[in-house]
């Protein structure tokens, strides 16, 4: 962790304090340098890697070799950096203070300006809002991305004061007044040219280097493997250059349509890992209650925070970095709310006469548990119309509308959400984009919304001494896919992820590049929620007898009985929205 302010010397002038300490033990992995010469303060913590033909640290100091390259071309300089990072410079003559977060935003970076001048900032939330008190620092602002989408990437934060720093920029910060400079951001709109055959080579490259660059031989190193391209993808490239014993991990929920594991076994033993499995069960999502502490903010996709917590757990002691195969979908558009996104053109030009039986229709079919039920699908799809198109795929992850919301909240609350249930935020990511292929503008936005998810996700790894590296969010990796047509990604057949099939025909085995029935690394806590077992009793229990989201004016317990009820019955399926809740309960109590 880094935590700094900027002082005022006996001199008059300022100077930069800084003090680095983990938090986590995983953070005993990264770089914690100090640099400063004649004009500047410089503090730096992250995970700089070589760049081919670009950074190298020279000598024995990373934070001085990124002071010289920062004095000597910029901002700029950061663009070309590989890793992650959290930079702050402090102009001594100007008083100016340069925060800096790498281009994703792995790294954490938050500030707070107080009213007397000082300025704080740091890479854990909690490290700065120490001695806060809630609900009375709780920011209502950050609360209300919450609860739309389930987590909280927007440049608010729920405590009061404290704000992000977003991946790609920085903050220059004079006095009482912060102004952003953007110096990285994925371009899509200067395609290739390139025929098929060369792309999937030139693609085939670019994948061995980004994860040749996070193999260290050094380290005890594992992967993270789900049966699916993305981390399979991975796991073969790093069976290239990882020679000591490999092993690969992941967990399984013993449900129907959601049991993947066997599709896992087979590429750990392909590439001669050690295969270990986590057993996920509703009593191991007992865990969260622990898992939480380990949260600046909350953060919940129906308990596959937990299955990280559990595989951190279960890893601990045995591996100290994990490779994962999370960012694939973004750059090869995996994700299903793509194809939604397209449905959703042709929808759209269906007379309304035609639209409202197939609306009404689906209103009256009963919820589903299995993950991909065309009930599911459907129902969802036509939740999401409700939502502004200019939200392009995150409409289709949102949990309230404006209405539901209010119903949601007490009228105390609801005052103090003032228009951030809008998501204006949202709205400016996508509006200044200049492209026009509308799958394009949905991968740019979801780098920085539902990316932001699984890196906070991942960073609950550090817990168990384990540092998380991400080859497929590799900013070159990232720029190249973003040149890519959208044509070689979803082919007028529909079928996703086309270009790194290809890429990996001969690589992978055929069972994995060509199998048809891939449903997503994920939880069945539709299911367990409804049933009488410890975890849906736990949940019930906290959220209906005097939560703090109650007792401290939140929500109106009226709304949280309609919900549970809703949901036994089977006429709505409110289980993003409880398990959010409850997750938040949880995350609110570890204040305390």
């Amino acid at each position: 962790m880094m935590h700094g302010s900027v002082e005022n010397g006996k001199s008059g002038g300022k100077h930069l304090r800084v003090e680095f300490r983990p938090v986590e033990p995983g953070e005993r992995w990264l770089i914690c340098q100090e640099a400063s010469d004649e004009r500047y303060d410089f503090a730096l913590i992250g995970d700089l890697l070589p760049r081919e033909g670009g950074f190298r640290a020279s000598g024995a100091s990373p934070a001085k070799s990124v002071l010289d390259g920062y004095r000597r071309d910029g901002l700029a300089f950061f663009a070309g950096l590989n890793g992650s990072f959290a930079v702050a410079i402090l102009d001594r003559i100007s008083g100016e203070l340069l925060l800096v977060r790498d281009h994703l935003g792995v790294e954490p970076l938050y500030y707070r300006l107080g009213e007397d001048g000082r300025i704080e900032f740091g890479t854990s939330l909690r490290a700065l809002a120490a001695g806060t008190s809630l609900p009375e620092g709780l920011n209502f602002k950050g609360l209300t991305t919450y609860l739309l989408l389930n987590y909280n990437p927007s440049e608010e934060t729920l405590i009061d004061g404290i704000r992000k720093v977003p991946p790609g920029y920085a903050l220059h910060i004079r006095g009482q007044e912060a102004r952003k400079e953007c110096y990285w951001r994925p371009d899509f709109g200067e395609k290739l040219t390139a025929g098929l055959e060369e792309l999937v080579e030139a693609l085939r490259e670019q994948m061995d280097r980004a994860v040749r660059l996070r193999v260290a031989e050094d380290r005890a190193l594992g992967v993270s493997v789900s049966g699916g391209m993305d981390s399979s993808t991975v796991t073969a490239f790093v069976r290239r250059y990882y020679r000591d014993a490999l092993r690969a991990f992941s967990f399984r929920c013993a449900v129907e349509s959601y049991d993947e594991s066997h599709y896992a076994a087979l590429v750990a033993r392909h590439y001669g890992a050690v295969y270990e499995q986590v057993e996920y069960t509703p009593e191991r999502a007992l865990e969260a209650a622990e898992m939480v502490s380990h949260m600046d903010e909350p953060q919940a996709d129906l308990g596959i925070e937990v299955a990280t917590y559990l595989l951190g757990r279960h890893a601990e002691g045995k591996v100290d970095l994990l490779l994962t195969g999370d960012g694939g979908d973004e750059l090869f558009a995996g994700h299903p709310v793509y194809l939604a996104d397209r449905a959703a053109r042709a929808w759209e030009r269906v007379p309304a006469p035609f639209r409202r039986p197939v609306v009404w229709f689906a209103s009256l079919l009963p919820e589903s548990h299995k993950k991909a039920s065309f009930r599911v699908k459907l129902k969802r799809f036509v939740q999401g119309q409700q939502f502004p198109r200019q939200f392009h795929s995150n409409r289709w992850r949102l949990y309230y509308t404006s209405d539901s919301l209010r119903q949601l909240l007490t009228p105390q609350a609801w005052e103090r959400t003032g228009e951030s249930h809008r998501l204006e935020w949202l709205r400016d990511l996508y509006r200044s984009l200049p492209w026009p292929e509308e799958l394009d503008r949905a991968l740019f936005g979801d780098y920085f919304t539902v990316v932001q998810f699984y890196l906070r996700r991942l960073s609950l790894l550090r817990a168990f001494g384990i540092q998380a590296r991400c080859p497929l969010l590799d900013p070159e990796l990232v720029q190249f896919c973003a040149r890519i047509p959208a044509e070689f990604k979803i082919p007028s057949s529909r079928e996703q992820k086309f270009i790194q099939k290809k890429a990996m025909e001969g690589i992978l085995p055929d069972a994995i590049v060509h199998r048809k029935d891939k449903l997503g690394h994920s939880v069945p806590m539709r299911k367990w929620l409804r049933e009488a077992n410890p975890l849906s009793e736990a949940v019930r229990s906290m959220l209906l007898a005097d939560p703090r989201l109650v007792s401290w004016g939140l929500v109106r317990p009226a709304a949280l009985e309609e919900m549970f009820e809703e949901y036994r019955k089977g006429t709505r399926d409110h289980s993003h929205r409880i398990w959010a809740l409850y997750v938040l309960e949880l995350w609110l109590r570890s204040w305390e």
